[in-house]
């Protein structure tokens, strides 16, 4: 029975946890001291960091956005996996007959 619709849900919900873990530790190896990406700024011969205005940092922009998505991905899927049981607990005959596509698209 390990395609049941429950079991779905559980796998979307670790996958989205393999997102986050996999792009966490991406940002925080190519982030230097936790502010951006090295090209993006420069580190006076004081130790003093200047950002670098003249370009639009677009590949920070872009890893910052797929960390904030994959987080808020976890929280859906959480709740999508919350609704789904509660709903399993309140209208059982209802909740089996359904699929799992509308959760599948709340989660994602």
């Amino acid at each position: 029975r390990l395609h049941s619709k429950s079991n779905t849900l559980h796998i979307n919900l670790f996958l989205t946890f393999i997102l986050r873990a996999v792009i966490s530790f991406l940002k925080d190896s190519l982030f230097v001291s936790h502010l951006g990406l090295e090209k993006d700024f420069l580190i006076a011969s004081d130790g003093s960091i200047e950002f670098i205005q003249d370009d639009d940092h677009w590949e920070c922009k872009l890893l910052i956005t797929i960390f904030i998505y994959s987080s808020n991905a976890c929280n859906m899927w959480i709740f999508s996996e919350a609704v789904y049981l509660t709903m399993l607990v309140y209208r059982p005959l209802t909740t089996e007959r359904r699929g799992v596509k509308v959760y599948i698209v709340l989660g994602w």
